[in-house]
């Protein structure tokens, strides 16, 4: 890894290794959080707290679950970021990364299986509570502090405090087809 860390995401990149999950994962999986994190250090937030940072943009553990997958960044970061690359507020872009994400993503109350991020987006298909996992780890590939809070619901950091991430048009979709809020 000399070789292959720039000076500049050095501490990044040495956080996201001890953090004690990237045990056998791909070297590229590491170096793609740290340098796309970095890559999005400032755009949203020109001060923000370091460790703000590396728990809710840098770090990829969106939750502890057994399930959980994390090589995801570049793959959202590709998707997302395009879209808001303009946009300066965290609000105003979260409100653009949802509405793709729920073009791309469907929520079937019945769908039974608990899958990681990864999963996820190659399925395109979730529970409330994976798409809630999903939009986290969408909102961090573009640098936008995010969480999920006590109640299982991404938040966002508002430069200040943590507030509601801006909700989906359409919530679920039962498997009779019908749309319900």
């Amino acid at each position: 890894d000399a070789f292959l860390v720039r000076e500049e995401w050095r501490a990044d990149y040495d956080f996201v290794v001890r953090s004690g999950v990237s045990r056998g994962k791909r070297l590229g999986a590491l170096l793609d959080q740290a340098s796309l994190a970095n890559l999005q250090r400032r755009h949203f937030y020109p001060e923000l707290n370091e460790s703000v940072y590396r728990e809710f943009v840098l770090s990829p553990v969106v939750d502890r679950l057994p399930l959980s997958e994390w090589d995801w960044r570049r793959t959202l970061w590709e998707n997302f970021y395009p879209r808001v690359r303009r946009e300066h507020d965290p609000a105003l872009a979260a409100q653009t990364v949802v509405r793709y994400l729920r073009e791309r993503v469907g929520i079937d109350p019945a769908y039974s299986y608990r899958v990681g991020v990864e999963t996820i987006w190659t399925q395109q298909m979730t529970d409330e509570i994976g798409f809630e996992r999903i939009y986290v780890a969408a909102l961090r590939s573009v640098g936008i502090a995010a969480r999920l809070n006590a109640g299982q619901r991404a938040e966002l950091w508002a430069g200040n405090v943590w507030q509601e991430t801006p909700r989906p048009i359409v919530a679920s979709w039962s498997t009779r087809g019908e749309t319900n809020k």
